[in-house]
């Protein structure tokens, strides 16, 4: 669970940025972002209020919920997985702004590896560390977003040397944290180098995929509706403990 923690979500914020298309203008940046309201947004506010209800009313434990103010706070503070939702929908908020502003890619990744630093020294509790910590991940979608756009080919060299950092920083925080288990799924200061390097590992086996393998075929399937799975996966696991 700890290596898949460290690969599932930089690959899959790197992918959505491999396939952002960009908005050459304000208008049509506009017609993006309600696309993104609608998608992202909508369920994100259903899904936290059932969460609520869930925990409130029918007394579940849900990871995250911490009476009224749990809801209250959901603009800045997502409940429990929900902040993926958040995170997703800021990527497209701010690169997509970026790039309408026509705003060096240098500078970019200067705001968002500098955000990504602070997040580190947030506590999880703090009520302003998912808004600093979704820069990390506009990292993750920038970095896929910009190997398509320059379409920059990686080598065998740079997976093999991204295959060593990746080990080299998973091991270093399983020898210094003794939380490491619990701590594969947001960036740390001993993870940061495995997340990133696992962008130029996984980036180049999808590239050579081929839509008739069988294993490509299961994730185009379901790949439709993960965000679906990802939804409901949370409140049917929390209505089975509780039974």
């Amino acid at each position: 669970m700890y290596v898949l923690f460290l690969i599932i979500m930089p690959i899959f914020f790197a992918m959505s940025g491999y396939l952002f298309k960009i908005p050459l203008t304000y208008k049509k940046y506009a017609i993006m972002l309600r696309k993104k309201i609608i998608i992202l947004g909508i369920p994100y506010l259903f899904f936290s209020l059932l969460l609520f209800i869930m925990s409130f009313f029918l007394k579940i434990d849900v990871e995250g919920i911490n009476g009224i103010k749990s809801l209250i706070l959901i603009p800045i503070y997502p409940i429990s997985y929900l902040w993926f939702l958040n995170a997703l929908f800021f990527c497209y908020l701010v690169v997509g702004f970026c790039e309408v502003k026509k705003i060096n890619s240098f500078v970019q990744y200067i705001i968002y590896i500098v955000a990504t630093i602070l997040s580190f020294m947030l506590p999880s509790t703090n009520v302003w560390y998912y808004f600093v910590s979704n820069f990390s991940w506009i990292l993750c979608f920038y970095i896929g977003f910009q190997l398509k756009e320059k379409k920059l080919f990686i080598n065998k060299s740079v997976i093999v040397i991204s295959l060593f950092l990746f080990v080299i920083s998973a091991f270093i925080q399983i020898k210094t944290s003794s939380l490491w288990y619990l701590q594969g799924d947001f960036f740390t200061y001993s993870n940061f180098l495995a997340k990133i390097s696992s962008i130029f590992i996984l980036i180049p086996l999808f590239k050579t995929v081929k839509n008739t393998n069988k294993i490509a075929r299961y994730f185009e399937k379901y790949g439709k509706i993960s965000l679906i799975i990802y939804l409901v996966h949370v409140p049917i696991i929390s209505v089975l403990r509780k039974y």
